[in-house]
């Protein structure tokens, strides 16, 4: 939609039988991005930082906020324009293939070993069993 966001939020629930509170977190980034690269980065720092890893994690949500468009936003000194803009074809060629040949079409490694559940959530409905 190219929007680029500044501000990553996550909340972790735990499983009600614990009696514990979800934990919640944001975290500011340094400019407005949308690379997948760095907004990952700083999101799995803030799940590291906010998780207590001893309990089963229920519920997960994350959300970007700060969003704008990219056409208006400001480089930074150190940013590399052509970078972005190859990752962001890249990510628009994988839409395009998904959309074309299905959402199985592209997978990674991790999800063809014997433990993947990619490629059977990608079948369910909405990730979810239809009760079939």
């Amino acid at each position: 939609k190219r929007l680029a966001a500044s501000v990553i939020s996550l909340m972790v629930g735990y499983s009600n039988s614990l009696g514990m509170e979800a934990a919640r977190g944001s975290v500011t980034m340094g400019s407005c991005t949308s690379s997948y690269k760095k907004i990952l980065s700083r999101a799995l720092e803030l799940y590291g930082r906010i998780t207590d890893r001893r309990y089963p994690i229920r519920r997960m949500n994350l959300s970007l906020g700060r969003l704008e468009r990219e056409s208006c936003r400001q480089l930074e000194l150190f940013s590399d324009p052509a970078w972005e803009e190859r990752e962001r074809r890249l990510a628009g060629a994988a839409l395009k293939i998904k959309k074309r040949y299905g959402k199985n079409a592209l997978l990674r490694g991790m999800d063809l070993q014997t433990a993947g559940t990619a490629m059977e959530r990608n079948r369910q409905i909405g990730g979810h069993k239809s009760g079939c």
